[in-house]
């Protein structure tokens, strides 16, 4: 674990599983709610809180999906079904400075969400025509 981090650092209330298929081999996108980010079991982070507060605590992101979502990898889930999951990344969503969602989410999910951000270079734009 990211020594900024600590290894205390753990996710708590895993509130809703948001896809809920059987885990694989290949594991399937899995995404879960999170209501706070502990430290030495401590809650730190809540939904609500500023993005001064949030680099304070967790530093700088290890990623950032577009301007408003911000990624910090290795952490430890605290629910037994997120841990099968391999969601030990966290989403930090902003709204008006302050974080609107936390979200733990695997590799696979993170991939899917990262994709919405990417458009290829030279791309085309399309017009989708109804049938």
């Amino acid at each position: 674990m990211k020594t900024r981090l600590a290894s205390a650092l753990v996710l708590v209330a895993a509130l809703s599983v948001l896809a809920s298929a059987p885990v694989s081999a290949a594991s399937p996108a899995t995404a879960y709610r999170v209501s706070s980010v502990e430290k030495y079991g401590v809650p730190s982070i809540v939904p609500g809180d500023s993005i001064d507060k949030v680099r304070c605590y967790l530093g700088r992101p290890d990623d950032k999906l577009g301007d408003k979502t911000w990624v910090y990898h290795d952490f430890n889930p605290s629910h037994d079904r997120a841990k099968q999951d391999a969601c030990s990344t966290v989403l930090i969503t902003f709204s008006q400075g302050r974080i609107s969602e936390i979200r733990g989410v695997n590799a696979a999910a993170l991939a899917i969400i990262h994709a919405q951000f990417v458009t290829k270079p030279n791309a085309p734009t399309l017009v989708a025509t109804a049938k």
